[in-house]
């Protein structure tokens, strides 16, 4: 699919067992978003906080697969190139690079497999959200009873998010809205 001259590739990720993914709002990767600009850290930055995306953080990518209940993020690849696995370990590989950017459905897991030495991520939520960082793997659930409660919470916490009203690339004009409306 392409939007506005932009290649986009997207991605619905069921529930695993494991992870809850998000079976309605599918991972949507905008490729070469950025090419022509100085910056594409200050760019991404821009873009994301004029769309009601906070800019929280720059840095690169936790190589531990989590996800977050009370949020949905966006990345923007200012440098470098990293490979990254979603849906947890029985999901997805992308390859994603300087000038992608990809939007990350609350409940879908992530985490990097590789990159490059010069990766540089800019990384954002929707304004008034803060996520919290949710991993099987290091011990957020831990096998015991309360382990289906909080699985059980933290879906619930998912569903209850809502879609954010702009786009954090493409504002309202962007494929976000359009590809993330709710089944409920």
């Amino acid at each position: 699919m392409e939007h506005q001259g932009t290649r986009v590739l997207t991605c619905l990720l069921a529930d695993d067992g494991v992870f809850p993914n998000n079976a309605l709002l599918p991972l949507i990767v905008y490729k070469h978003v950025l090419e022509d600009v100085g910056d594409r850290a200050i760019e991404f930055a821009r873009r994301f906080a004029e769309r009601g995306w906070s800019d929280r953080w720059r840095d690169g990518l936790y190589p531990v697969h989590h996800y977050h209940s009370t949020a949905h993020e966006v990345w923007g690849f200012a440098s470098g190139m990293a490979r990254i696995q979603f849906g947890g370990p029985r999901g997805v590989f992308l390859e994603l690079e300087a000038g992608d950017a990809v939007i990350i459905p609350a409940g879908v897991s992530h985490m990097n497999e590789t990159n490059s030495s010069d990766l540089l991520v800019v990384g954002a939520y929707p304004d008034g959200c803060f996520p919290d960082i949710l991993s099987p793997e290091e011990g957020d659930f831990d096998g015991n009873d309360s382990e289906d409660d909080d699985r059980i919470a933290s879906i619930e916490r998912i569903a209850a998010l809502e879609v954010p009203e702009k786009d954090p690339l493409f504002g309202s004009r962007g494929l976000m809205r359009q590809l993330w409306k709710k089944a409920r």
